[in-house]
């Protein structure tokens, strides 16, 4: 039952103080939950119809599933592919393949792409020697099919 007197001595309220006794056993719980890794879940794919072909008439055959090299599907334990990735499809948003995030309009800037591209050739210039295979070829492909990109708009 409730207490009939809600004012304690000297008139202040009375509280009633409500202990939660397994917090610790919930911080303990989470504390291994968060040190054992799990693996990240796979990220969603596009729908086949939800492609772009790619420019240049489709000289390029179509990868099998699975064996896509776009850059929104480097290796998780990767920041440098991440990174290389993010530059490549700002590049590739300045050519005018992906509309514009903010206006949502395909625009094209070439100067802003010419930029682009000259910032990974540095970065390829800079790590040479410091790459892994992967690393090292992920570059070199984004590079090609960037330049070509880029020379075909100029045309």
């Amino acid at each position: 039952m409730s207490d009939p007197d809600p004012v304690g001595e000297e008139g202040a309220p009375k509280f009633a103080k409500k202990v939660d006794d397994d917090w610790k056993r919930k911080v303990e719980e989470e504390k291994e939950r968060l040190s054992d890794p799990e693996p990240p879940p796979p990220r969603p794919r596009a729908a086949p119809d939800e492609r772009r072909p790619a420019k240049g008439g489709g000289s390029e055959p179509e990868p099998e599933p699975g064996q896509e090299h776009e850059p929104e599907h480097a290796p998780a334990g990767s920041p440098f592919l991440r990174f290389v990735g993010d530059l490549a499809n700002q590049a590739l948003t300045a050519l005018g393949a992906y509309p514009d995030p903010i206006t949502r309009t395909r625009q094209v800037s070439l100067e802003q792409a010419r930029y682009i591209i000259d910032v990974l050739r540095i970065l390829k210039d800079k790590t040479k020697g410091n790459l892994t295979p992967d690393e090292h070829r992920v570059l070199d492909g984004l590079l090609y099919e960037l330049q070509i990109q880029f020379v075909e708009m100029n045309r």
